[in-house]
């Protein structure tokens, strides 16, 4: 997500949004936000996987493609997200349980929460600036679940002027989450 201009308080806004590309396994969803004047305030892309839950990850079929008519549109130059990478090192850390309220229908910890943990994490420095970042990405490896406990490790990676945060289990052998601030 590249935030371009932050919305007001309770201004009205409008989303778009669209399927663009479909591969094998995953596809996208594009999105804009527009304010009340239709200038544009944020551009966003996800991945998507089909994920059955009692057979795991699903192929993508045309079947099941077909109806999202997907278009050439995309709101970024780069066709494909590239994966991030963890930091080697980290100079913070912080541990949380997954709770009730993280929980979304699939009882998994909702996407969005994920951004609420790294954010967490932060330094308090870095926290207290946290509304200049204007760029956000988090890659998602593996569910969390009610209950589970988080080991979160910041770091700061100054070749890319950026802002990580690792979320694993509470051991570190399991990765959940990336999350990239810039």
């Amino acid at each position: 997500m590249q935030i371009l201009k932050r919305p007001h308080y309770g201004e009205t806004i409008r989303i778009s949004t669209w399927s663009r590309a479909a591969f094998r396994f995953y596809c996208y969803r594009d999105f804009e936000m527009y304010d009340e004047a239709g200038n544009l305030l944020v551009i966003a892309t996800s991945k998507w996987v089909l994920v059955h839950t009692e057979k795991g990850l699903q192929k993508l079929t045309e079947d099941i493609i077909a109806p999202y008519e997907s278009e050439a549109k995309s709101v970024f130059p780069e066709v494909e997200t590239a994966k991030l990478k963890e930091p080697a090192n980290f100079s913070h850390s912080y541990s949380c349980k997954v709770l009730r309220s993280n929980i979304d229908v699939n009882r998994h910890m909702h996407n969005l929460c994920y951004l609420d943990v790294a954010l967490e994490t932060l330094p308090t420095e870095v926290y207290e600036k946290s509304s200049n970042f204007s760029h956000i990405e988090i890659m998602y490896k593996s569910e969390s679940k009610l209950g589970d406990t988080l080991a979160c490790f910041y770091s700061y990676v100054p070749e890319e002027q950026a802002h990580y945060v690792t979320i694993k289990s509470e051991d570190a052998k399991v990765l959940h989450a990336i999350v990239k601030l810039t």
